[in-house]
């Protein structure tokens, strides 16, 4: 389902030289340097802090685990898979007309943009 819905990214506010935050929809996650590593962890989740040699990287990690966060309380409901097989159905439906009529892909597309 995940190639169906996207996450928004994080926006992250600077704190500090050391310290970066990222509001969510549950916690903020926080991003701070310590020594020669940046660490990051979800608000009121010490147990969750991971280190990491880049501010990029820590950044990085905390959006994956984010939209691991979020994904896991989606699942698709009935209606979408069966969509899902229609949409497959016209798609190879569109492929053999564009065949028999000796179209090139993309064939519909521009001659609805020419009307």
């Amino acid at each position: 389902m995940s190639k169906h819905v996207k996450v928004k990214p994080l926006e992250w506010l600077q704190l500090s030289d050391t310290r970066w935050c990222a509001s969510t929809v549950f916690e903020p996650y926080f991003v701070r340097r310590l020594g020669e590593e940046w660490v990051w962890n979800l608000y009121g989740y010490p147990l969750s802090e991971s280190t990491t040699k880049t501010l990029k990287e820590a950044q990085d990690a905390v959006q994956s685990d984010y939209e691991s966060r979020i994904l896991s309380a989606l699942e698709p409901s009935p209606n979408f898979e069966e969509m899902e097989g229609l949409v497959k159905c016209c798609e190879e439906h569109d492929t053999a007309i564009a065949s028999v009529m000796g179209k090139p892909p993309g064939w519909k597309e521009k001659w609805h943009d020419d009307i």
